[in-house]
């Protein structure tokens, strides 16, 4: 999963432009991101409210003190294409750290957006590299030494042409 990939980078390039903790649950409500390494791969029920109700749902000290492994903040969704993809916390005082909500969820949002173009441009560059190499050794006679094969030529030329 690409947001459990990047999830580390956010986290501390994000903690960097504000002074606050933040958290990333997948959208199972699996924490894949924090600078407390002891809640990696714990799991934040709250997060499957807020991926369900693509909401952000504020936390005061005094509520999660019912609740397992759940620190004081805002949760909001990390959204692509209008799905859920995870949720963004923000840990802290729900009245001071909501302030940051919106610019930290663009910038996540902005950051998942761009690791997927990377992935992609890199699957079309592997993809055109791919059908170039077929074309250019089609009919050789080291076409069998080298593997390249007719089916595979059509496949990296319908994965380039035709979009997902």
């Amino acid at each position: 999963m690409l947001l459990e990939h990047i999830a580390p980078t956010i986290v501390s390039r994000t903690m960097e432009m504000v002074d606050c903790p933040i958290s990333i649950t997948d959208e199972k409500g699996l924490i894949i991101g924090t600078a407390d390494e002891k809640r990696i791969q714990t799991f934040h029920k709250p997060s499957l409210a807020v991926v369900n109700e693509k909401a952000t749902i504020a936390f005061s000290a005094e509520q999660v003190k019912k609740m397992d492994n759940v620190l004081p903040g805002v949760a909001a969704p990390i959204m692509f294409n209008q799905i859920p993809v995870g949720v963004l916390g923000i840990i802290g005082n729900p009245e001071e750290v909501k302030r940051y909500v919106k610019l930290v969820k663009n910038y996540v949002e902005l950051f998942y957006l761009e690791s997927i173009e990377t992935e992609i441009d890199t699957f079309t560059t592997q993809t055109t590299k791919r059908l170039l190499d077929c074309l250019l050794h089609s009919g050789s006679d080291e076409d069998d030494r080298q593997g390249f094969d007719s089916a595979g030529c059509l496949a990296a030329l319908y994965r380039l042409i035709v979009p997902a």
